[in-house]
């Protein structure tokens, strides 16, 4: 079998939120690469945010903040933060409508704490595995108050709300320049995240640069996902996969449909397409 191109989202697809990726997750990773296949984490995370035991396995290289900082080999080979420009009128804008975001750039991560904390999510049962992993690490320290940003690089912002009018703002004032992607709550009227997607810097966009760099045909890149964030990728790739619990609407632009990372789905179609 020729060489193929692996690129993996984080949460929901390597791994169930707040747990180490599964044994069979580590088996098929490194058999796939001692097989002669390269394998990249592809997620929407900036490197401040990545937990250590995904930082500690075996990759061939990173795209992350949602394609805007790319690494292959250990060595960053493309970066493009926001510039300093936008994440001022970005805030501007969701503090003016009272929304909490998240500005996440390669080291550290920053956020207003005192109105995240004002918003009880500690105490809500509705909200779904994202923002749960974000209170987890509100919780342990890791997320800087917004008072300490001082133009640090930033990759990958974030925000919450309710899904109520503010909502339909967001759209109409952003949605020309971003594609905004919301990962919806359990319950209705519960706190929720979304991200904002820049039009030319995205995962399917990465997708393409780390294939070019490796020498690899875009035909031979296999892209797994189970949310919107990873629509660019799914639909890039020579061949896109969506997780079993991944969202409906990014299982109808993939090529195949996987089991769960519960049932550790990746394993299974790495066997079924032969990589191991």
């Amino acid at each position: 079998m020729e060489p193929h191109i692996i690129f993996l989202d984080l949460d929901g697809t390597l791994c169930v939120p707040q747990q180490p990726p599964s044994i069979l997750t580590f088996k098929a990773i490194n058999q796939a690469r001692k097989n002669g296949h390269k394998v990249f984490l592809c997620t929407g995370r900036a490197l401040s945010m990545l937990p250590d035991e995904v930082r500690e396995l075996e990759w061939d290289g990173m795209i992350t903040g949602l394609g805007a900082h790319i690494i292959i080999d250990g060595e960053t080979v493309w970066e493009q933060p926001y510039s300093l420009e936008e994440i001022q009128e970005l805030r501007d804008y969701f503090d003016s409508v009272g929304i909490v975001y998240l500005l996440e750039g390669s080291d550290e991560a920053f956020m207003s704490l005192s109105r995240y904390k004002a918003l009880g999510i500690k105490q809500m049962t509705g909200i779904n595995q994202e923002v749960a992993d974000l209170e987890a690490v509100v919780e342990q320290g890791k997320i800087i108050d917004i008072s300490f940003y001082q133009g640090q690089p930033v990759f990958n912002i974030a925000f919450l709300s309710m899904d109520d009018e503010r909502l339909a703002s967001i759209h109409s004032h952003l949605g020309n320049k971003y594609r905004i992607v919301m990962h919806p709550a359990i319950e209705k009227e519960f706190i929720t995240d979304l991200e904002l997607i820049r039009r030319t810097v995205n995962k399917g966009e990465a997708l393409k640069f780390v294939c070019d760099a490796c020498r690899i045909p875009l035909e031979h890149s296999i892209a797994f996902g189970d949310s919107m964030n990873d629509y660019d990728m799914i639909v890039r790739a020579g061949l896109g996969v969506a997780m079993d619990n991944g969202d409906d609407e990014i299982k109808s632009y993939a090529d195949f449909i996987c089991k769960s990372v519960e049932e550790d789905g990746l394993y299974h179609m790495f066997r079924e397409l032969n990589l191991l």
